[in-house]
Formats: C-alpha cells, structure tokens, sequence
C-alpha cells in the first residue's frame, strides 16, 4: 500500500484556531487503501491518530492528515510517494466513483514549492 503527499498550497484564512500556530501552508497525507497504513506513517510522523480529517465518517471520501512543510518532507524520506492534489482527486475517485465534476483545477488556493 502506498501512502501520498500532494502540493503545499497556502490555506490562507481557512487555516484557523489552534492550527494556525503552524502557519497557513499546508499538503495532505493519504492513502490509496487501507487507512491502518495511513495511520502508521502518520505515527512515524510523530502525529496523534486524532489528527486524522474524516475518520469518523464513513460517508467521507477523502480520509487524510494535514501536514505542514516540515512534517512532508519527513514523509517523503520516509517513503510517501509525492503526487499532485489533483491526482489524489482522481484517485479517490476511482476508489469511491465520487466524481470532482465541480472542481476546477485552477482554484484559490496557491501551490508553494518548498524543499
């Protein structure tokens, strides 16, 4: 099973509360699969399951963790494979057959190219 991260992306204002402590800038960790593999990298990262977006509803699609810069990169050498947010969209559209009809791939949020 692989695990991905996508793009950081500045969240700007949807960044909020607790959270914005660590800035605006953001990517996501998901899985292609079994979310117990999703899990486990995510506590190599050092992250609480309870971090973990919509794992609490099975009517979700896009089960994932939030990581700031630093934690991506340590995904990455910890062998996440990087693909683009809207690869992860299509991904999870052939996992669920949710369809991202309605996403337009340039939206408002601005990709950032950190290493």
């Amino acid at each position: 099973m692989t695990v991905y991260v996508d793009d950081l992306q500045d969240y700007g204002n949807l960044v909020r509360g607790y959270a914005r402590r660590y800035g605006t800038i953001w990517c996501h960790l998901s899985c292609g699969g079994d979310c117990e593999e999703l899990h486990d990298m995510a506590r190599r990262l050092g992250l609480r399951r309870s971090y973990a977006q919509h794992m609490d509803n099975p009517n979700h699609f896009f089960h994932h963790y939030d990581l700031i810069p630093s934690k991506r990169a340590q995904a990455l050498r910890l062998d996440a494979v990087y693909q683009s947010i809207w690869d992860t969209a299509r991904m999870y559209e052939r996992l669920t057959g949710h369809k991202f009809e309605d996403w337009e791939e340039e939206d408002s949020t601005e990709e950032i190219e950190i290493d």
